[in-house]
């Protein structure tokens, strides 16, 4: 039974809200790092996944039709 979907890519690392702000791209990185130092990635019940480009039905299932155009 998978209990946790891990969906990594570079692109993750690519936004920035500014000096000082915690929601920092370098979290993401850390996190990532730790887990896989403690083996939590090798455990069965987690899948790895590359991330894949939404498209507008996968968007429309979360957002408005407003708010994605």
């Amino acid at each position: 039974m998978i209990a946790a979907h891990i969906v990594r890519d570079q692109r993750f690392m690519a936004y920035d809200f500014g000096p000082g702000h915690p929601m920092h791209p370098i979290r993401l990185e850390l996190t990532y790092r730790l887990s896989d130092e403690l083996g939590l990635l090798d455990h069965e019940s987690v899948d790895l996944r590359e991330a894949q480009m939404a498209d507008r039905a996968m968007l429309s299932r979360v957002h408005t039709d407003e708010l994605i155009d």
